[in-house]
C-alpha cells in the first residue's frame, strides 16, 4: 500500500483553493498521512 504524507495547504490548493484564506498557519502547515497519496482525480 502507498502511503504518502503531505501538508494539508497542497491539498487544499489542488481542490479546494478559496478555502485556504480561511485556514490558519498551522491549519495549513498540518501533516496529513494519504493511502495511495495525492492520486485522487482532477490531481494531474
Amino acid at each position: 500500500m502507498l502511503v504518502e504524507t503531505v501538508k494539508l495547504s497542497i491539498i487544499v490548493m489542488k481542490l479546494t483553493p478559496e478555502m485556504y484564506p480561511f485556514l490558519r498557519k498551522h491549519e495549513l502547515e498540518s501533516e496529513i498521512v494519504l493511502r495511495n497519496g495525492l492520486d485522487f482525480p482532477g490531481s494531474g
